[in-house]
């Protein structure tokens, strides 16, 4: 401050003035901000999610924020990733999947046209636990249409008693465990109530749909923190054969819930079969994903039911639905296309509309998903640095994913990653043929390719050509002369190079060609 003083005296008393005058209009004006962190937490149990709580923002700034301020708030619940939770007076829920201490901590912070202008942190440790009274409800279908309740009181608290209603005109009361017989196969809600009169009150309900015959059937579980709150469902029953690997779906139905819905199938014959759950209200990106029983994105890894009708019902077939996680944005983009291939019945080259494709990390891990649209397109943006894999995913099909994609600094846009559709496989697609100018025409195959790739020259092709794999950072890892008169196949080793995105670059006196090569161990 004094070197600027100085610095204004030098200009006269009428510039130092108004100098000093703005400097202290300045430095007032950030005084006057006065960033207080402040969170509020309370217990907030709702249906079956027990460990629910509520996060109320309560910072404080000073000033009313004028339109070139910005307020950022960010909460760490103690047990999982960060979440924004908005400005003053905004609510978030969290529901909690253990108990014991959480450590919780809230971060606000004003800035002005892009300074930092206050920032603040609120700390605070809460103990998650069960409330007295709440209590989750189970149901299981026994025999035909008879289901046994379940009111389970975690936190142990005895004595209380409860009011059961069926939703089909029935409503007795009773302790934490009853029988119920139904007269007609039929969605019901049911409700109960604690009516203990000791001081709790709590109430739940969940949604039943009695089917008679021969049944599969299982819950539905889905992470809270994920959207959508209330999920609308599509569930599959599919027939699975392990000797053929052939497999259809034979059975749907629809249902809502939250964190945790139940299903059922009836009338199902003895065999081998798999089920596959999807969230309607959550389409794309890093929601959570069709998945298979019990944890699979793939029908090929998923848990397979035998299932023998003599047994009559067959319970606990449990879904746990998988979710992307959220890895930050960035610059990169990923897409291409699928087209049919041969043996489809399908002209060849029409697009694949309505696929499934997920994006996976270097570590397997889901990143988000995605549909082809109608002409087959698919893409993924605004990723990070990294490697990615692209795993299609339809039922039935063997898949291969494409795997070894680089989103670096100098390659950030991956615009061809394109698969083809036969009647057994989905597969990325090989880049063959390649036209390099008017009168040459060469192919390289296989791509992707693991130890060997060979170049196949037509008969016009004559004297001195280099061939060069570049990987995606710019660095020429393999490089090579021949000398080619006319047609020939020339096989290049790549054994020694890491599984990745590179370059293979060909240059003679009268053409320079470059393509994709995608090599795979």
């Amino acid at each position: 401050m004094k070197s600027v003083v100085r610095h204004i005296q030098q200009l006269g008393p009428s510039l130092m003035r108004r100098g000093l005058l703005a400097i202290l209009l300045v430095f007032v004006s950030h005084l006057s901000y006065a960033c207080v962190a402040g969170v509020t937490i309370s217990s907030a149990p709702s249906g079956n999610n027990l460990l629910r709580y509520t996060f109320t923002n309560t910072s404080t700034y000073g000033v009313t924020l004028t339109a070139s301020d910005s307020n950022h708030s960010m909460i760490y619940y103690g047990d999982s990733a960060p979440r924004p939770i908005g400005k003053t007076g905004a609510v978030l829920h969290h529901t909690y999947l253990t108990t014991g201490p959480k450590y919780v901590m809230l971060i606000s912070d004003i800035d002005s046209s892009g300074t930092i202008i206050c920032k603040d942190t609120a700390y605070d440790t809460i103990y998650v636990s069960y409330p007295p009274c709440g209590f989750i409800l189970t149901d299981s279908v026994e025999t035909g249409r008879t289901v046994f309740f379940r009111a389970n009181c975690p936190a142990g608290t005895t004595g209380l008693s409860y009011t059961w209603n069926f939703g089909d005109g029935h409503i007795v009361t009773g302790g934490n465990t009853i029988t119920h017989t139904y007269v007609h196969d039929s969605l019901y809600n049911v409700s109960v109530y604690d009516t203990s009169g000791s001081g709790c009150s709590y109430n739940n309900s969940i949604s039943l749909n009695i089917k008679t015959g021969n049944i599969i059937s299982g819950s539905i579980f889905k992470d809270t923190i994920y959207m959508p709150t209330l999920a609308y469902y599509k569930i599959w029953l599919v027939q699975y054969d392990s000797i053929t690997h052939i497999i259809s779906a034979i059975d749907s139905t629809a249902d809502t819930g939250t964190a945790v819905t139940p299903y059922h199938f009836n009338n199902v014959v003895s065999g081998q079969y798999l089920v596959k759950a999807a969230i309607t209200n959550s389409t794309t990106g890093t929601g959570f994903i069709p998945t298979y029983g019990s944890s699979s994105t793939s029908w090929s890894t998923a848990s397979v039911i035998t299932y023998d009708s003599s047994g009559g019902m067959l319970g606990g077939q449990n879904i746990y639905m998988q979710h992307g996680l959220d890895t930050g944005t960035g610059p990169g983009f990923i897409g291409g296309d699928v087209r049919y291939g041969a043996g489809k019945g399908t002209a060849i080259g029409d697009p694949v509309v309505g696929l499934l494709m997920m994006l996976r990390d270097v570590n397997n891990n889901l990143i988000e998903y995605t549909y082809t649209d109608v002409l087959g397109n698919y893409s993924f943006t605004n990723l990070p640095l990294g490697r990615y894999g692209v795993y299609p995913e339809a039922i039935g099909y063997t898949i291969v994913a494409a795997g070894g994609i680089v989103i670096s600094p100098i390659v950030a846009n991956v615009a061809n990653v394109n698969f083809i559709e036969t009647s057994t496989a989905i597969l990325p697609k090989p880049l063959n043929v390649n036209k390099i100018n008017n009168t040459h025409v060469l192919e390289v195959f296989p791509n992707p390719a693991s130890r060997k790739v060979n170049i196949a020259w037509d008969d016009n092709m004559h004297g001195i050509a280099t061939i060069a794999v570049i990987n995606t950072i710019g660095q020429k890892v393999y490089t090579t002369q021949i000398e080619q008169n006319g047609s020939g196949i020339t096989a290049i080793d790549i054994s020694e190079l890491q599984p990745d995105i590179y370059f293979i670059n060909i240059d003679s006196g009268d053409m320079s060609y470059k393509t994709k090569l995608m090599i795979q161990k």
